[in-house]
């Protein structure tokens, strides 16, 4: 027998079918490499392009507030609970004005490795920015519902 097609009749023959081509599967298995690369340096270091994925995020908890000369601005002071910050944006306040009172929060994000080195306690004041002024009504912590001490500047 020759070389001719397998069934009589038909115009096949015996030749491998085209698969992928080498350089697309090579694309893929590169991109695809480089994808985890920098997830597990995000999720290890907390830095690069996915650095949320290696910050923790733990709460503070609002000691005491006192007022400033803008009647909108408020300073918290936090308890650090032996917690340090890289720098101050690494502290987020958060408050929820009620008409009889205002709710106040206070959360760090840092990196889980902790790389960061011990530079600055929490015991010092962080501004929140509120929408009203106080207007007489009392700070009060999210986390226990207790009411803050206003300290005098």
């Amino acid at each position: 027998m020759g070389n001719g097609p397998l069934i009589p009749g038909l115009r096949e023959f015996d030749a491998p079918k085209p698969g992928p081509r080498r350089w697309l599967v090579s694309l893929i298995v590169g991109v695809a490499v480089v994808v985890i690369a920098l997830a597990a340096v995000g999720f290890l270091s907390g830095k690069g392009p996915l650095r949320f994925l290696g910050l923790a995020t733990s709460q503070l908890q609002p000691i005491a507030y006192r007022t400033t000369a803008d009647a909108r601005v408020l300073q918290l002071e936090l308890d650090s609970q032996g917690a340090s910050a890289c720098n101050l944006q690494d502290v987020h306040v958060h408050a929820v004005e009620q008409p009889t009172e205002v709710t106040v929060s206070a959360q760090i994000r840092q990196p889980r490795a902790g790389s960061c080195p011990h530079t600055s306690d929490f015991g010092s004041w962080v501004d929140l920015q509120l929408a009203n002024g106080l207007n007489g009504r009392p700070v009060v912590r999210a986390s226990d519902g207790h009411r803050l001490p206003q300290v005098a500047q």
